[in-house]
Protein backbone atom coordinates (compact mmCIF):
# COMPACT_ATOMS: atom_id res chain seq x y z
CA UNK A 1 0.00 0.00 0.00
CA UNK A 2 1.18 3.54 -1.01
CA UNK A 3 2.14 5.80 2.12
CA UNK A 4 0.36 8.42 0.93
CA UNK A 5 -3.26 8.44 0.05
CA UNK A 6 -6.38 10.22 -0.88
CA UNK A 7 -9.38 9.22 0.44
CA UNK A 8 -12.63 11.37 -2.04
CA UNK A 9 -16.02 11.04 -3.02
CA UNK A 10 -19.19 9.31 -1.08
CA UNK A 11 -20.24 11.45 2.50
CA UNK A 12 -18.10 12.56 5.49
CA UNK A 13 -19.62 9.24 7.40
CA UNK A 14 -18.12 7.13 4.25
CA UNK A 15 -14.66 8.93 4.08
CA UNK A 16 -14.40 8.69 7.94
CA UNK A 17 -14.82 4.78 7.74
CA UNK A 18 -12.45 4.27 5.29
CA UNK A 19 -9.76 6.10 7.16
CA UNK A 20 -11.08 3.95 9.80
CA UNK A 21 -10.41 1.12 7.44
CA UNK A 22 -7.39 2.21 6.63
CA UNK A 23 -5.61 2.73 10.08
CA UNK A 24 -6.52 -0.77 10.60
CA UNK A 25 -4.84 -2.07 7.65
CA UNK A 26 -2.09 -0.43 8.86
CA UNK A 27 -2.15 -2.14 12.02
CA UNK A 28 -3.41 0.37 14.20
CA UNK A 29 -6.30 -0.03 16.35
CA UNK A 30 -6.62 2.99 18.09
CA UNK A 31 -9.65 5.47 16.65
CA UNK A 32 -8.97 8.49 14.75
CA UNK A 33 -8.01 11.02 17.08
CA UNK A 34 -5.23 13.31 17.75
CA UNK A 35 -2.17 11.68 19.73
CA UNK A 36 1.24 11.75 19.80
CA UNK A 37 1.94 9.71 17.09
CA UNK A 38 -1.30 11.17 14.64
CA UNK A 39 -1.62 14.65 13.48
CA UNK A 40 -4.56 15.73 12.42
CA UNK A 41 -5.37 19.04 10.44
CA UNK A 42 -9.08 20.17 10.46
CA UNK A 43 -10.04 23.59 9.09
CA UNK A 44 -12.62 25.54 7.26
CA UNK A 45 -10.11 27.79 5.92
CA UNK A 46 -7.08 27.67 3.61
CA UNK A 47 -4.51 25.63 4.95
CA UNK A 48 -1.11 27.67 4.25
CA UNK A 49 2.35 27.05 3.90
CA UNK A 50 2.56 27.51 7.52
CA UNK A 51 0.73 24.03 8.23
CA UNK A 52 3.01 22.18 5.84
CA UNK A 53 6.13 23.27 8.01
CA UNK A 54 4.37 22.23 11.13
CA UNK A 55 4.13 19.05 9.55
CA UNK A 56 7.52 18.52 8.85
CA UNK A 57 8.46 19.42 11.88
CA UNK A 58 5.94 17.03 13.28
CA UNK A 59 7.67 14.63 11.27
CA UNK A 60 10.81 15.05 12.25
CA UNK A 61 10.29 13.76 15.70
CA UNK A 62 9.90 9.90 16.59
CA UNK A 63 6.94 8.50 17.07
CA UNK A 64 5.92 7.88 20.33
CA UNK A 65 4.40 4.23 20.99
CA UNK A 66 2.74 3.29 17.60
CA UNK A 67 4.84 1.19 15.20
CA UNK A 68 3.20 3.55 12.67
CA UNK A 69 2.47 7.42 12.53
CA UNK A 70 -0.39 9.03 10.81
CA UNK A 71 -1.30 12.35 9.02
CA UNK A 72 -4.59 13.10 7.98
CA UNK A 73 -5.73 16.40 6.49
CA UNK A 74 -9.29 17.02 6.20
CA UNK A 75 -10.59 19.05 3.60
CA UNK A 76 -7.49 18.54 1.85
CA UNK A 77 -8.54 20.81 -1.75
CA UNK A 78 -8.14 23.67 1.09
CA UNK A 79 -4.06 23.28 0.75
CA UNK A 80 -3.77 27.13 -1.24
CA UNK A 81 -0.98 25.78 -4.23
CA UNK A 82 2.02 27.33 -2.49
CA UNK A 83 1.32 24.70 0.16
CA UNK A 84 0.66 22.25 -1.81
CA UNK A 85 3.46 22.84 -3.61
CA UNK A 86 5.80 22.35 -0.28
CA UNK A 87 4.03 19.36 0.14
CA UNK A 88 5.23 17.74 -2.30
CA UNK A 89 8.35 15.79 -1.74
CA UNK A 90 6.97 14.91 1.60
CA UNK A 91 4.04 12.78 0.01
CA UNK A 92 6.44 11.13 -2.84
CA UNK A 93 8.90 9.60 0.06
CA UNK A 94 7.21 9.73 3.59
CA UNK A 95 9.36 8.97 6.41
CA UNK A 96 9.28 5.73 7.18
CA UNK A 97 6.42 3.99 9.35
CA UNK A 98 4.14 6.96 8.26
CA UNK A 99 0.97 7.43 6.78
CA UNK A 100 -0.21 10.82 4.94
CA UNK A 101 -4.26 10.45 4.38
CA UNK A 102 -5.50 13.43 2.25
CA UNK A 103 -9.03 13.93 3.04
CA UNK A 104 -11.57 15.61 0.82
CA UNK A 105 -15.01 15.54 -1.64
CA UNK A 106 -13.15 17.31 -4.30
CA UNK A 107 -9.52 15.72 -5.61
CA UNK A 108 -10.19 17.11 -8.43
CA UNK A 109 -9.23 20.67 -6.73
CA UNK A 110 -6.10 19.23 -5.75
CA UNK A 111 -2.92 19.97 -8.49
CA UNK A 112 -2.23 16.64 -10.38
CA UNK A 113 1.46 16.65 -9.14
CA UNK A 114 -0.25 15.90 -5.47
CA UNK A 115 -2.61 13.29 -7.38
CA UNK A 116 0.04 11.33 -9.10
CA UNK A 117 1.66 10.76 -5.67
CA UNK A 118 -1.00 9.52 -3.67
CA UNK A 119 -3.05 6.40 -4.33
CA UNK A 120 -6.24 7.33 -4.91
CA UNK A 121 -9.25 5.73 -2.80
CA UNK A 122 -12.31 6.45 -4.56
CA UNK A 123 -15.44 5.81 -2.94
CA UNK A 124 -18.45 4.16 -3.66
CA UNK A 125 -21.87 5.03 -1.30
CA UNK A 126 -21.33 2.01 0.33
CA UNK A 127 -18.08 2.92 0.76
CA UNK A 128 -16.48 0.12 -0.90
CA UNK A 129 -13.42 1.67 -2.72
CA UNK A 130 -12.90 1.98 -6.83
CA UNK A 131 -10.78 2.80 -9.03
CA UNK A 132 -11.95 4.88 -12.42
CA UNK A 133 -11.24 1.97 -15.10
CA UNK A 134 -9.45 3.60 -17.42
CA UNK A 135 -10.35 3.31 -21.53
CA UNK A 136 -8.04 1.42 -23.29
CA UNK A 137 -8.93 3.14 -26.73
CA UNK A 138 -8.03 6.76 -25.11
CA UNK A 139 -4.84 5.55 -23.98
CA UNK A 140 -3.59 4.93 -27.47
CA UNK A 141 -5.66 7.04 -29.71
CA UNK A 142 -3.25 9.65 -29.80
CA UNK A 143 -1.10 7.67 -32.15
CA UNK A 144 -3.86 6.50 -34.88
CA UNK A 145 -4.48 7.88 -37.47
CA UNK A 146 -7.33 10.68 -38.44
CA UNK A 147 -10.05 7.60 -39.54
CA UNK A 148 -9.25 6.15 -36.01
CA UNK A 149 -9.94 9.37 -33.97
CA UNK A 150 -12.67 10.34 -35.68
CA UNK A 151 -14.72 6.45 -34.99
CA UNK A 152 -13.48 6.82 -31.81
CA UNK A 153 -14.88 10.24 -31.05
CA UNK A 154 -18.28 9.50 -32.77
CA UNK A 155 -18.17 6.48 -30.44
CA UNK A 156 -17.41 8.21 -27.12
CA UNK A 157 -19.48 11.49 -28.27
CA UNK A 158 -22.89 10.72 -27.90
CA UNK A 159 -24.76 12.16 -25.29
CA UNK A 160 -23.63 15.34 -23.51
CA UNK A 161 -24.37 14.24 -20.06
CA UNK A 162 -22.66 10.41 -20.16
CA UNK A 163 -19.88 12.17 -22.25
CA UNK A 164 -18.82 14.77 -18.98
CA UNK A 165 -19.02 11.87 -16.78
CA UNK A 166 -16.70 9.61 -19.24
CA UNK A 167 -14.41 12.58 -19.00
CA UNK A 168 -14.29 12.85 -15.48
CA UNK A 169 -13.62 8.86 -14.93
CA UNK A 170 -10.73 9.34 -17.55
CA UNK A 171 -9.48 12.54 -16.18
CA UNK A 172 -9.11 10.97 -12.71
CA UNK A 173 -7.45 7.83 -13.80
CA UNK A 174 -4.60 9.59 -16.06
CA UNK A 175 -4.01 12.23 -13.14
CA UNK A 176 -2.56 9.37 -10.93
CA UNK A 177 -0.80 7.69 -14.01
CA UNK A 178 0.56 10.96 -15.56
CA UNK A 179 3.53 10.50 -17.82
CA UNK A 180 4.50 12.37 -21.17
CA UNK A 181 1.59 10.49 -22.86
CA UNK A 182 -0.94 10.79 -19.78
CA UNK A 183 -0.37 14.54 -20.41
CA UNK A 184 -0.82 15.17 -24.02
CA UNK A 185 -4.34 12.75 -23.26
CA UNK A 186 -5.42 14.85 -20.06
CA UNK A 187 -5.10 18.48 -21.90
CA UNK A 188 -7.11 16.44 -24.57
CA UNK A 189 -9.48 15.48 -22.12
CA UNK A 190 -9.68 19.33 -20.54
CA UNK A 191 -10.96 20.89 -23.83
CA UNK A 192 -12.91 18.68 -24.81
CA UNK A 193 -14.45 19.45 -21.46
CA UNK A 194 -14.37 23.04 -21.97
CA UNK A 195 -15.63 22.75 -25.14
CA UNK A 196 -18.35 20.61 -24.74
CA UNK A 197 -20.09 22.76 -21.55
CA UNK A 198 -19.69 25.61 -24.40
CA UNK A 199 -22.46 23.88 -26.25
CA UNK A 200 -19.79 22.30 -29.00
CA UNK A 201 -21.07 18.79 -30.24
CA UNK A 202 -19.39 16.36 -27.89
CA UNK A 203 -17.95 14.11 -30.66
CA UNK A 204 -16.49 17.11 -32.84
CA UNK A 205 -15.20 18.86 -29.40
CA UNK A 206 -13.58 14.87 -28.94
CA UNK A 207 -12.11 14.65 -32.58
CA UNK A 208 -10.92 18.45 -32.39
CA UNK A 209 -8.78 17.96 -28.99
CA UNK A 210 -7.59 14.43 -30.50
CA UNK A 211 -6.00 16.35 -33.45
CA UNK A 212 -4.85 19.34 -31.67
CA UNK A 213 -2.88 17.67 -28.75
CA UNK A 214 -1.53 14.93 -30.94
Amino acid sequence: MFRSIIVTGTDEKGREEAVSKIFRQNGSNLKISQTPDTLIIKQEKAIGIEIVRQIKAWLSKKSYQEKKRFILIYQAQNLTVEAQNAFLKTLEEPPENTVIILITDNSYQLLPTIISRCQVFHLSKNTTIEYSPPDKQLAKILNKDLGEKIAFAQSRGEEKQKFLSWLKEQKQYFRQNLNTEATKILLALEQAETMTKANVSPRLALIYSLIKNQ
